[in-house]
């Protein structure tokens, strides 16, 4: 068995000061190649519904005392990219519900190191469903690519503290629209970007400098949400949210993207 990390050409997807090896890895580390398997790994709460609900490590895998946050390593070439604060916002109070931030991977034509992610990721969003005992909410997409969004906005609830609110700079909001839907939606979270520079080093960078064909590894959490759709009728959609995105190449440097236009394959 080899981690997709070690399966781009000219060792791509290994970061410089990333040291380990998958035989140092704790089992909690690595995705399980079967379904089986998988069914021993995660855990979600079946009745904590109202609200976006948070996918776990199984504590079979991590302990019975602990409570720890699934979190998945993936990697792979931007095709679309949406991480600004305020993401798809249209500056209105009734788009406030829909906004998203977002980004799309392919493998380009490292299918190899790809498809593997593509199929846990199916695997994660089938079997946590099921946990739920929901449907899956439309026809999902069968393209190859893997699609990452997280809602910008959560819900202000009575009795919430605001000691959770980001604060938005005015360059993400110079018009000051925020203002107007304060009391009922608040930005919670920041989506950490990063770059890999030749000594290794990660420095922040501002999310909105990702362009497509860059090279990115991301780290995602998973939660189960509910969404209202036609009619009144409600389903539960499998979200993989970005929370950190590293890029390791951009398209110039990229050696994995020069192999791979002039091999037309990808093979270790």
């Amino acid at each position: 068995t080899t981690l997709c990390r070690d399966m781009w050409p000219n060792n791509a997807g290994k970061m410089i000061q990333d040291k380990t090896e998958m035989a140092s890895l704790p089992k909690h580390r690595i995705v399980p190649l079967s379904y089986e398997e998988l069914c021993r790994w995660i855990c979600v709460d079946p009745c904590g519904m109202d609200s976006a609900t948070a996918v776990w490590l199984h504590p079979d895998v991590v302990g019975e005392e602990m409570r720890v946050e699934l979190t998945i390593r993936l990697q792979g070439f931007v095709e679309e990219v949406s991480l600004g604060m305020l993401g798809s916002w249209n500056g209105t109070v009734e788009g406030a519900p829909k906004a998203l931030q977002s980004v799309t991977l392919s493998g380009g034509l490292c299918q190899e190191a790809f498809d593997p992610q593509v199929r846990a990721i199916s695997d994660i969003r089938e079997l946590v469903l099921q946990l739920l005992s929901r449907p899956p909410p439309g026809r999902q997409s069968n393209d190859g690519k893997i699609t990452l969004k997280r809602r910008v906005f959560d819900r202000v609830r009575p009795g919430d503290s605001n000691t959770d609110n980001v604060r938005v700079p005015v360059g993400e909001d110079p018009a000051g629209r925020l203002k107007r839907l304060e009391h009922l939606w608040a930005v919670r979270h920041v989506i950490e970007a990063g770059e890999q520079r030749a000594d290794g080093k990660i420095v922040r960078v501002n999310p909105r400098v990702f362009r497509p064909g860059d090279f990115v590894d991301v780290a995602i959490a998973v939660f189960a949400v509910p969404m209202r759709v036609s009619r009144g009728r409600k389903v539960v959609e499998v979200m993989f949210a970005p929370r950190t995105v590293v890029r390791l190449l951009t398209p110039q440097a990229s050696m994995v993207s020069h192999w791979c236009r002039n091999h037309r394959i990808c093979r270790i």
